[in-house]
C-alpha cells in the first residue's frame, strides 16, 4: 500500500561547511509542505550553494498501516541532490543522483514511539548547465506491505501483436522476507478494461521464500482497443500475490496496446495513422489490380 507522505515536514537551509552536529541541534526549522524547491525563492541567486535539510517525526503506531506492518519503506520520487538520510541521528542511506527515485527500508531502524527522520541534500558548483532547483522537489510516499510482497519496480510488462490477437508478457519479481523456509504461493494477474470489466486472468503456482524469484506469464487479449494520442485508451493489470491461500500483496499498473510503423519515404505512423495508411495502401493495390488497360486501336493505313 502507498500513502502520500508530504505533510508535516520541517525545513532548514545551512552553508556548505555546516557540521552534522549543528544540523541535529539547530532550532531554525520551519514548517514546509512537499514537494519543495528552496532555490526558486531567491531569484537573485538561483544557483546558491547550500545544504538543505528536511525533518519529519514518524510515530510508528500512528502510521496508516498501524504498527504491525511487516515492511515499512519510504519512497522519494526526486531529491536534488547528494542525499543522505538519517533516522534517530543514525546514517541509514545515501543517494547521489538527483533525478531518479529511491526507496529506503525503514523496518529495521524504526523504534516504538517517535522517530526523527532527517533528509540532507547538497547543492554545490559546478553543477547542471540548466536550472535544476534543489530540495525534495517531488512526492514522498510511505509504502507498507506484509513480509511476502512484490519487489519494488520488479514487475515488467511487454506486448506482442499476432494479427488480432495480442500477447501480454508479465515478469513479476516477489519475495517473502524474514522466513526460514519456502511456502506455496500463487501469482495471479487480472486485465480489466477501462469500464472495469474483466478481460482475462491468468495465474501460476510458485514457491516463495527469502530469496527473490521471478514469475513469468503470458496472457492473451483478443482485438483490444488500441491506444492513440486522440483516444488514449488504457487497460489495467492487477497483480496479486497469495501465500498459503492468503492475499499478501497487490499491484495495479496501466496497460496499453498500440501499433507503430516506420517508412523511409512516408515517416512514422502511430496506431490510427498506421492503420489508415495500411488500409489506403491495400485499397490502392486493389484498384491497380482491378484496372484493365485497353490497348489502343491500330490506325488504318493511309491511302496513297
Amino acid at each position: 500500500m502507498k500513502h502520500l507522505f508530504n505533510d508535516a515536514w520541517s525545513f532548514c537551509k545551512f552553508p556548505l561547511e555546516i557540521t552534522l552536529d549543528e544540523i541535529f541541534s539547530s532550532d531554525s526549522w520551519a514548517p514546509v509542505d512537499l514537494p519543495h524547491d528552496w532555490m526558486i525563492y531567491n531569484t537573485e541567486n538561483l544557483y546558491e550553494e547550500a545544504v538543505s535539510c528536511y525533518k519529519k517525526i514518524i510515530v510508528k503506531d500512528r502510521l496508516p498501516s498501524g504498527p504491525s506492518a511487516g515492511k515499512i519503506w519510504i519512497l522519494f520520487e526526486g531529491v536534488y541532490m547528494d542525499t543522505t538520510v538519517y533516522l534517530n541521528r543514525e546514517h541509514i542511506f545515501t543517494w547521489k543522483n538527483g533525478y531518479s527515485e529511491f526507496i529506503i527500508d525503514l523496518t529495521p531502524f524504526l523504534r516504538d514511539g517517535e522517530n526523527e527522520l532527517i533528509v540532507r541534500n547538497e547543492y554545490h558548483l559546478p553543477n547542471s548547465r540548466w536550472y535544476p532547483g534543489s530540495g525534495i522537489y517531488r512526492d514522498v510516499w510511505l509504502v507498507t506491505s506484509e513480509d511476502a510482497h512484490f519487489v519494488h519496480n520488479g514487475t515488467y510488462l511487454s506486448t506482442k501483436q499476432l494479427g488480432k490477437t495480442w500477447e501480454v508478457f508479465i515478469d513479476a519479481e516477489y519475495i517473502c522476507e524474514n522466513t526460514p523456509k519456502s511456502s506455496e504461493g500463487i501469482v495471479r494477474h487480472i486485465i480489466t478494461a477501462a469500464d472495469g470489466n474483466e478481460v482475462t486472468t491468468h495465474k501460476n503456482a510458485v514457491s516463495i521464500s527469502g530469496t527473490a524469484a521471478t514469475d513469468k506469464q503470458v496472457m492473451t487479449v483478443i482485438d483490444p482497443v488500441l491506444w492513440d494520442t486522440e483516444t488514449p485508451y488504457l487497460y489495467k493489470i492487477t497483480s496479486e500475490l497469495y501465500v498459503d491461500g492468503t492475499l499478501m500483496d497487490t499491484l495495479t499498473q496501466n496497460l496499453g496496446f498500440r501499433t507503430v510503423r516506420f517508412d523511409p519515404n512516408e515517416g512514422f505512423f502511430l496506431t490510427k495513422s498506421a492503420q489508415a495508411a495500411e488500409a489506403e495502401a491495400k485499397e490502392t493495390t486493389v484498384k491497380k489490380k482491378s484496372t484493365k488497360t485497353t490497348p489502343p486501336e491500330e490506325a488504318a493505313p493511309e491511302k496513297k
